[in-house]
Parts: structure tokens; sequence; C-alpha cells
């Protein structure tokens, strides 16, 4: 009853859906209460879709050595549409843990270092538009004026990292660059979050250079997987071929 309230269909329809979806898992019903949530194929679902581009088998070397080197934390974020979704994280060995986000957490670009960095590449007729889209969640997130989110945006295009002191966590800060794919859009990006002590102006700097450094290997390595499925099918049919000429 409470479902069909929300989303404004009859009951009947609305079980209906429940039992397909439960046939298949995505959502699981309590046999006390009656309630239902989230089943785990939903889990196994986005799991699958978090590994767009093979982001994260291709990101997670870099994820470890930024957090070892640093000891901060590394987060690893995909765009969205006019989101940003975290899809890994790595804790370094700094006793005080930045977690601004955990892994699934969404906000709307332009939200914290990593929404400058996966918006700031794009053509400013574009930012207006998503700027003005995300406005009133902008909000719920801790509103950011436009002006300075312009600043921000500027600062990334001169410096070549995002900064923000707006995390949604209280004396935590990060920065980040951008992953681009082969039109020069942003599709990814890596983050450093920590205390606001650790992120003075001179240590952002260096943390920067590590973070493009490992940004240049990623972007390297994604720029060598396929576009398309007839692509990959023919990227891993030279593959097979070159491993058969090895053996």
């Amino acid at each position: 009853m409470d479902i069909a309230a929300t989303v404004g269909l009859d009951r009947t329809t609305v079980h209906r859906l429940l039992s397909t979806l439960a046939d298949v898992g995505l959502v699981e019903q309590d046999g006390g209460t009656k309630n239902y949530r989230l089943g785990l194929e939903l889990f196994a679902l986005a799991t699958a879709a978090s590994n767009r581009y093979d982001l994260q088998d291709v990101a997670r070397a870099s994820i470890s050595r930024l957090a070892a080197n640093t000891g901060d934390t590394i987060m690893c974020y995909l765009r969205a549409a006019d989101d940003g979704v975290c899809v890994d994280l790595e804790t370094g060995n700094y006793p005080i843990k930045a977690l601004p986000f955990d892994i699934g957490g969404r906000f709307p670009l332009g939200f914290g270092a990593a929404g400058i960095a996966l918006l700031a590449p794009l053509p400013d007729v574009e930012i207006d538009q998503i700027i003005e889209k995300n406005r009133l969640r902008m909000q719920r997130f801790g509103d950011v004026p436009s002006v300075q989110l312009r600043d921000a945006i500027e600062t990334f295009r001169q410096k070549g990292y995002a900064y923000s002191a707006h995390n949604g966590a209280p004396g935590i800060e990060s920065i980040a660059i951008p992953a681009l794919d082969r039109r020069g859009r942003p599709v990814a990006a890596l983050a450093i979050a920590t205390i606001a002590e650790r992120l003075a102006p001179a240590r952002r700097a260096e943390l920067a250079v590590q973070l493009a450094a490992e940004i240049t290997v990623i972007s390297e390595l994604l720029m060598r997987r396929p576009d398309s499925r007839r692509q990959r099918q023919q990227w891993e049919a030279k593959v097979r071929k070159g491993m058969a000429t090895l053996l």
C-alpha cells in the first residue's frame, strides 16, 4: 500500500510488479512484516554496472598506490549523467579516516572536488545546463553559490585539479582530477579526501602531481580499451591470437 501510494499506481499493478522483481531476486519480501527490501541480485547488477569502461579493473592498482603513498583516503568516481557515483575507495594508514562517501554514494555534479572535476572539462553551455538542473539538489547537499562554483571550475582549468572544502562532512577536504575518454569528455575521477589540516596549499600541489600521474596511467589504459562491443570482440580476438602465438 505504501509503495502504491508513493508511485501513484494501483495496488494490483504494484503487487504484480513486485512479484516479478521478487521472482528474479531484485527485491525480497520479509515473511513476518511483509515489508519489501532490495534483493541481492540488485547488488550484482550494480557491481556489473559500476565497472563501466572496466574502470575498476584499470584503476585498482592506482588507487592502492595512492593510498599507500599518501596515507589518505582515495576515492574513484564515475560520471552518471548529471551525477557522480563512488565506485571504489581505499583508506590509507593515517589514523583519522576521511570518508565523505561510501561506495554507491551519489551526488550532483558540481558538488565536492570530484563533482567539479567531472563537470569542469565540459563545454560552458553544457555546464550551465547541468548547474541549473542540479540547483535544487545542490541545496540539499550543502548549497555552494554558483559564483563560487564557477570560480572552482576556473581554478581547475588553470591548475589542472579541483579542490573543495565542501564534501558532505565537516572538516573534510578533497582534491580530484578526471579521466577523459577519446573525445575529451570526463568519464571518471580520482580524488584524495583527508582532514583540512592535511590539505594545506603546498601539500595540495604535491598530491595533485601524484594524482595526475595515476590519471595518466588510467587514461592510457582506458584508451587501449575498445569503445563498442564489435571493437571489443575484435580486440579480444587479437589478444587471443597473440597469446596463441606466444604459446
